[in-house]
Order: C-alpha cells, then structure tokens, then sequence
C-alpha cells in the first residue's frame, strides 16, 4: 500500500488582539504510516499518533502554542512525513495568516474635542477639526492624507490632520493606511465629508434676573447669536410647571420666599455642536443681599457683581493642583513651582476671604459647600491627568473625589438644587474649568507622551456626558409641558 501524507488544514486558536491565533492547530490525513511528524518553523517539530477512520485512511492533528500572537500577514509553510517511513510521500501547505483589518474608522473632533459625526449633521459649524485615524491601530503602519484630492504631505506618517471647515465650503479629506514593513496585508482608504454650515450658532453664557422674590422677575439669557436659538427651556425651581420661549427673555412670578435657581436649556440649530446648553441662576430674595434689579449680585454678567470671585478662586485653586502636582510628578522640575502653586492658592484665598465679607454681595445658597466640592473635584481631576505618568497620585485622587462627595452630598442636602442646577454646576467645573487649563498645559515637558490620550479621551467623554445630560434634560421637560 502506498504511503501518503496530505496536510489538509491550518486553523488559528485562541484569538487574541486584532483577531491573531496565539494557537495553531494542523491537521490532515494519512495512508501507510502510523507516526507522522509536523515541521512548522520556527516552534519545535512535533510526533503525532494517527488516528484511524478505516483500515487504510487515517487523521493526524498536532497544535502548536505560539505563546504570542502571529503577526498579521505572515507566511505560514507546513510539512508533514513519515516518522516511520523514509519514503512515505510527504505533505506541504503553505498559506499567509488572514487578520488583516478591512476598513478604516475615522474620528472628527471639534476645538473642544468633542466627537462630531458630519453624516448625521447637515454642516459644521466654521472652524479648526481634528480628523483622526481610529481603527485600525497597529504600530508602524504608514499614513498618508489628501484634501479634495491634493496629497498634504506636511502630515504623512501622522494619524491625525487638522482641518479648518469654512461657511458654504464642502471638503473631502481622505487617507491611505499602509501596513507596517513585512506585513502582506492590503493598503486601506478612508473618507469623510465636511461641510461649513452658512450661520453662526448661539452660545449661551449665563443668566441675568432682574427682580427678586417674591414678585415678578424677568429672566433673561445671556449669550452671542442667541437670536438664531430654535428654543429656551425654562424651569424656575418653585414646582410651576416648565415654559418654553423663542426669545431669550422669560418673565416669572415667584409666590412665597424661597431660595429658588431658574434654569434655561438653549436648543441650538442642527450642525451646531452640542446641540443644548445649559445656565442656571439663583433668584435674588426680596429684603436680602440686594434684592435690586439695578445692583448685580453674584453671578450677575455685566461686570458689576461679585460672583466672578467666586469663580477665579475656584479656578485658582485647580490650578494649584495641576501645577503642584506637576512638581511633585516631574522630580526634574523646577522648585519655583511649588511657589507658583502655593501663591495661586494664597490668591484663591484672598478672594474667598473678600467674597464671604462683602455684605453688599448676595451669595447663593450653600456657596461655601459649592466651593468646597468644585474645587476638590477639579483638584481631584488634576490628580487623575498626572496618574497616568505617576501612579502614586492615584491616592491623592482618591481622597481628593471623596472630599468633594462629601461636599457635594451635604450642598444637595441643604439646597436642594434642581437637575438642571446640578448639571450646569459639574458643567462648569468641566468646560469652564479644566478644559481650558487642560488647552494651556501643553507648556509642560516631560508628560506629553503618557497625558496626550487622557487629554484626548477624557476631555471628550467629560463634554459629552454633560452634552447628553442636557439634553436629556431638555427632553424631560419638554414632556411635562
């Protein structure tokens, strides 16, 4: 009977990342031989016992542990012959391991590094985008991107372009992805289409009261281009149902004392992104503070009321923290920063200090609560940037987020401040806090690498959770109406 060997197939186990086998079992079939011995560069050879199906055909498997994953692309040779025969006819297969990635996931981010998708907006709002490369992410693959066909060599081998969308003006920005050197895998293309929308989109930067409680008070919206809003959600914080306006201005009667916080949810235009905002404003009370539409309280815009101390300290201070603990991460570092960080402090405190003397300014209810916990958590979140390169702040973040849940449980329990209130309070410790410090700590050295996905990812996740919540809450009253 002749002796015969066939090596009918090769099959990856144990998938790992990017779907390669860390495991490769070959198998095949066998006629005249009862040992067959598997050669596959470069894992030791292996002797299998066949394993017969009928009297003169017979199967052989043997597996071999790869112990890592097989590069994509790579060429796979396989031989089998005869343990016992010498002149049993060998077999041989030779293919190329198919995990190649099939298509590329493109990103657009907007200034703030919030994730846009142009194919579900009608246009961008005019200005600087970021496109990146997310998927596929293999080390060394080579990257070169084109604008309405013409090649922008300025970024070739980078994963991300910065574009800048003009009104009325449409682009198409394409990339090419090539394999790293010595992978068989074919190149891939990706596209994405960007239109600048023709109109501004309002922006919404508070809340000004004129009046106090009880009696009648006209709220009014505080922002650029508010006239191009599609709507204004207002909710008063006395339990009347929530009313709906076109126009920024909203007048309410407020019945009984009370600390009452109004909120108003702006709906922007489509394209525009995100598409609500949120501003919240505590109701003067008649007989208190001021209680005069004609002297500002507060958080009162226009530059004569008092809250803005409120806010610089609280900014001061998270700035603080990301300088000291830069001074503590980078050994390196100048020990003048420790200074710095400390005459920030010693500024918050001054004008903390100016803040809670001036009897003439009408402060909201629980502000030093308000303070307490804004400032631990932007000091908290200052720890969690400088974790990634240096893992022991992982306590000081730790202790830092609980301190200000404390703070924040006992502000909730004393004032009692609507949804709404809550969101544009964490909004502002997110957007008008740490991610304008996170948009000027690039000066730093030494931390670029290991920040740079944290700046990237978390400022995005942060902004669009508050996004999502706004509109969320937009939502819920617009059922109630």
């Amino acid at each position: 009977m002749a002796c015969v060997i066939s090596v009918d197939s090769v099959t990856g186990l144990n998938l790992g990342a990017g779907g390669r086998p860390r495991d490769i079992a070959v198998s095949g079939t066998v006629q005249g031989c009862k040992l067959v011995t598997v050669s596959f560069p470069p894992f030791p050879t292996q002797t299998v016992t066949v394993v017969w199906v009928t009297a003169t055909l017979g199967k052989w498997t043997a597996v071999f542990n790869a112990g890592e994953d097989i590069a994509c692309g790579a060429l796979i040779t396989v031989e089998a012959y005869c343990a016992t025969n010498k002149a049993c006819t060998s077999g041989q297969l030779s293919l190329v391991v198919d995990c190649c990635p099939s298509a590329v996931t493109l990103q657009v981010l907007d200034a703030t590094n919030n994730v846009v998708d142009p194919s579900t907006l009608p246009c961008l709002p005019p200005g600087v985008y970021t496109i990146r490369v997310a998927a596929p992410a293999v080390p060394g693959q080579s990257y070169y991107w084109s604008v309405n066909g013409n090649l922008q060599a300025q970024y070739t081998n980078q994963s991300t372009i910065n574009y800048t969308v003009q009104a009325g003006i449409p682009t198409d920005i394409t990339i090419a992805v090539l394999p790293p050197a010595g992978v068989q895998c074919p190149p891939l293309s990706g596209n994405v289409h960007l239109l600048g929308c023709t109109q501004a989109c309002p922006d919404l930067t508070g809340v000004v009261v004129a009046g106090c409680s009880p009696g009648k008070v006209t709220l009014t919206a505080q922002g650029t281009n508010l006239g191009l809003a599609q709507e204004f959600d207002w909710t008063f914080g006395d339990g009347t149902p929530p009313q709906t306006s076109t126009a920024p201005a909203m007048p309410h009667t407020y019945v009984g004392n009370g600390a009452y916080t109004a909120t108003v949810i702006m709906l922007r235009p489509p394209g525009c992104s995100p598409r609500t905002q949120v501003a919240s404003r505590a109701i003067p009370q008649c007989g208190t503070g001021t209680g005069r539409p004609d002297v500002p309280d507060d958080d009162d815009g226009g530059g004569g009321g008092c809250g803005w101390r409120r806010i610089l300290a609280i900014i001061l201070l998270a700035a603080a923290a990301f300088v000291e603990f830069y001074a503590l991460c980078v050994p390196a570092a100048s020990a003048a920063l420790h200074w710095i960080a400390a005459g920030l402090a010693a500024a918050a405190a001054a004008l903390l200090v100016w803040y809670a003397l001036d009897v003439f300014c009408k402060k909201p209810c629980g502000w030093w609560q308000l303070v307490s916990w804004q400032a631990a958590l932007g000091a908290a979140l200052a720890a969690v940037y400088y974790t990634v390169c240096c893992p022991a702040l992982a306590i000081a973040a730790a202790v830092l987020g609980a301190i200000a849940a404390g703070f924040f449980w006992y502000w909730v329990r004393k004032c009692h401040p609507t949804g709404c209130r809550i969101i544009g309070e964490l909004g502002f410790v997110v957007t008008g806090l740490m991610i304008p410090i996170l948009q000027k700590v690039g000066f730093l050295t030494g931390l670029a690498v290991c920040t740079a996905n944290y700046v990237t990812l978390t400022v995005g996740i942060a902004e669009t959770i508050v996004g999502v919540s706004g509109s969320v809450c937009l939502t819920q009253r617009a059922r109630r109406q």
